[in-house]
C-alpha cells in the first residue's frame, strides 16, 4: 500500500502536513497539555522533540533538569539515556564490521578469551541480537555491594562475574532474550579491536563526524557535565529525590548503558538514518538488518533498535530506564518523522507518551 504523501505521523497522533499554523499551534498546545503535569521548575519533567524531514515541528520542555537550581529542561540538557545507549556500541562495532576488522560471525572468546569455552559457540551476532543466551551481569551485580557506601563495583568485576559463570541460560541462536551482558561484552570487544575506549571510539567515529558535540559515554564517574540532568525518583514517603544505585553508571560501565546526550544531537542522529553518510549503504543496511534464531525464525531487533510492523507501519524504535531516567526514540521511516523524549523522573512512561493513539485528533 503506497501511503499519501500528506500523512505523518507523530507518535502522539497522526500529523496533517500542510495544515495552517493555527492548527499547529492549537496541536502544540495540546502536547503542551500532555505533558502539564510536569511544567512546573519544582518538578523533574521531559524534553521531546518531533521531527518530519530532519526539521523541528515541535521541540519541548517541561520541568526542572536539577529542581536544587531549579534549571529548566530544554532541547539541549544533557539526559543519561539508559538503553537507548545500544544502538550507538551496535553502530560502533558496525563500523569496524564495514571495515572488516569484525566479523558477525566471530567467535566472542577471539576477542573475550576469559570467557567460558561453552559447549556452543558464542557469536559476535548473538550479542548484538540478544541470543547468546548469557545471564545478565545486572542481576549478578546485586550481590556485589549492598550499600551505598560499599567500594563500587569496577568493569573488572562485572566482567569476572560473567567469567564465573559456567553455564548459559539456553544454547546460543535459539532464543532472544533481552540482556544487558550482551552489549557489556559487545562494547568491550570495540575497545579490543580498535585499541581504544568505547568513549574515544563513538566520539572520534560516530559523535564528531556527526556534529553531536554534547553526547558521550560517560566513562569517569567525576567528570562534571554541563546541562546535566539529576534522575528523580519518588522516595517511601513521596518526596522526590535523586535516584542512586550501587551498581552501574556512576561508577563508569558504559556499553549497554552510559551514553549522555541531549534532544538536539540525537535530532542530527536522525538525519542519519536518511543520510547514510557515516559508513554509507553498507553501514546503514546492516544497522537495520535485524537478526534471526539458528532455525531461521525472525526477530524484530536490528543493531540494537526495534524494528516491526505496526497499524502505522514499519516502527523503529528503542527505550531506557535506569536511575531516575526514562527515553525513547520512535522513529516512522515511511513519513520521515521521529519523536523523541527524554525525562528524568523514574514514574514517567515515555512509551504512551510518544503514540499516545488516539487521544490527539489530527495534527
Amino acid at each position: 500500500m503506497k501511503w499519501p504523501m500528506t500523512v505523518i505521523l507523530l507518535g502522539a497522533s497522526v500529523l496533517l502536513y500542510g495544515c495552517s499554523r493555527r492548527d499547529r499551534d492549537e496541536r502544540a498546545a495540546m502536547v503542551d497539555d500532555l505533558f502539564g503535569q510536569w511544567k512546573s521548575s519544582r518538578s523533574p519533567g521531559c524534553a521531546i522533540g518531533v521531527l518530519q524531514n530532519g526539521v523541528f515541528l515541535l521541540r519541548r520542555g517541561y520541568g526542572s533538569a536539577d529542581l536544587a537550581l531549579r534549571a529548566p529542561i530544554g532541547s539541549d540538557t544533557v539526559f543519561d539515556v539508559a538503553s537507548m545507549s545500544k544502538q550507538f556500541t551496535a553502530a560502533s562495532a558496525g563500523l569496524l564490521i564495514t571495515q572488516n576488522r569484525l566479523s558477525l560471525d566471530d567467535d566472542i572468546r577471539k576477542y573475550l578469551p576469559e570467557l567460558p569455552d561453552y559447549v556452543d559457540r558464542i557469536l559476535v551476532r548473538d550479542l548484538i541480537y540478544h541470543t547468546s543466551g548469557l545471564r545478565d551481569y545486572i542481576s549478578l551485580t546485586e550481590d556485589l555491594t549492598d550499600s551505598h557506601t560499599a567500594e563500587p563495583p569496577t568493569k573488572r568485576d562485572y566482567l569476572d562475574l560473567l567469567i564465573r559463570q559456567k553455564g548459559l541460560n539456553f544454547p546460543p541462536g535459539t532464543q532472544f532474550s533481552y540482556n544487558n551482558s550482551n552489549y557489556f561484552l559487545l562494547g568491550i570487544i570495540v575497545e579490543r579491536v580498535s585499541g581504544m575506549s568505547l568513549r574515544n571510539f563513538a566520539d572520534k567515529n560516530v559523535f564528531e563526524p556527526m556534529g553531536m558535540h554534547h553526547t558521550h559515554f560517560e566513562d569517569d564517574p567525576s567528570e562534571a557535565v554541563d546541562r546535566q540532568a539529576i534522575g528523580y525518583e519518588p522516595s517511601g514517603t513521596g518526596a522526590l529525590g535523586p535516584s542512586f544505585s550501587p551498581i552501574k553508571i556512576l561508577f563508569g560501565e558504559i556499553g549497554d548503558g552510559g551514553l549522555f546526550t541531549t534532544v538536539d544531537d540525537l535530532a542530527l542522529w536522525d538525519q542519519e538514518y536518511y543520510a547514510h553518510k557515516l559508513g554509507g549503504e553498507l553501514l546503514h543496511d546492516l544497522l537495520l538488518r535485524t537478526g534471526q534464531l539458528r532455525d531461521g525464525t525472525k526477530l524484530n531487533y536490528a543493531f540494537g533498535l526495534y524494528v516491526a510492523p505496526s497499524s502505522r507501519g514499519v516502527e523503529v524504535y528503542h527505550g531506557g530506564n535506569d536511575f531516575g531516567f526514562r527515553t525513547r526514540i520512535l522513529r516512522y521511516p515511511q513519513y520521515h518523522t521521529s519523536v523523541i523524549c527524554l525525562c528524568n523522573l523514574s514514574t514517567i512512561s515515555t512509551e504512551p507518551l510518544v503514540r499516545k493513539p488516539k487521544s490527539l485528533p489530527p495534527w
